[in-house]
This record gives C-alpha cells, structure tokens and sequence, in this order.
C-alpha cells in the first residue's frame, strides 16, 4: 500500500480542512504542509491548480471505499500554461493532515514536462481544457489506483 488515510472522516472534514489552510491554491504553495512535499515528486511549474470539472470526473469530492475503510478525496489538478494538467488526490492523512497523492495510472504523468505546442492540438476548447481530449487521462484508472495506493489504518 504505502500510504495511509485517516479514518472515520468525511467529506466536510476535508474540506474544512483545505478551508482551514488557506484553500486549493494556497496549500499547494505552503512548504510547512506535507501537500507540498507530495506534489515536488511531479517536477512542473502550477500556474494552474483548481478542482478537475464535474463534467469530467463526477463528483469534486468523493468518499472512497479503500482497504480497512472509508475515506475522502478531493479531485484537483495543476498545469503550467503550455502543459498538459495533472491530476491529484487531496485526502487527510493517518497523522490527520492534508497529504496529496498523484495517481500514476490514467493520469498525464509521462506530458508534464513536454511543453510543445503541437502535442496539445485539440485539447484546449474556448481557453479551458476539453478533459475527453487530454492524453492518458482515464478517470477510472486513476480511482483504481488511488484506492490500492491509499488505505485506512
């Protein structure tokens, strides 16, 4: 497994939790968090960082059905400007902090250093990104992975 949920949470917890540091787009850049230690291992610049869409992933915040219980994430995701976005987990850790975990299945890993214009033709609709589009993105893999990386001690 590798990595471990915090229990007997929920997704209000969470997101209290995000509130409670400053929101999305501050935690990402605050070096006392783990977040920002577990996103450094993905080596791109955050121009960009929000929620993914709805209309991309379902639900924003999900409870997950992990080994040893339930827990809540948050789907989010970060790009530079000429990049392909990346996507991550939110979930509170075993210590009962914020920890991100960025899926390596169905995810756009293997694009976040390529910053070629030609690679994104298509992707990018009316300035925002057309996720059916993006290279490697498969929500459901991810979810797979998510769930046999994370688990609830």
């Amino acid at each position: 497994m590798g990595r471990y949920a915090k229990g007997n949470q929920t997704i209000e917890d969470l997101k209290r939790m995000i509130e409670d540091n400053g929101g999305l787009k501050e935690i990402v850049y605050n070096s006392k968090l783990k977040v920002y230690k577990d996103l450094l291992k993905i080596d791109m610049d955050f121009d960009v960082i929000d929620f993914i869409p709805e209309s991309a992933i379902g639900e924003q915040f999900q409870m997950v059905s992990g080994v040893g219980g339930d827990y809540p994430i948050a789907w989010c995701y970060a790009n530079a400007e000429d990049e392909q976005p990346i996507m991550f987990v939110l979930y509170i850790g075993q210590d009962g902090k914020l920890r991100a975990y960025i899926p390596d299945s169905g995810n756009n890993i293997c694009n976040a250093h390529t910053r070629y214009k030609e690679t994104f033709e298509g992707t990018i609709y009316g300035g925002k990104w057309d996720w059916r589009k993006c290279y490697f993105f498969d929500p459901d893999w991810m979810m797979e992975c998510v769930r046999n990386r994370i688990s609830v001690k």
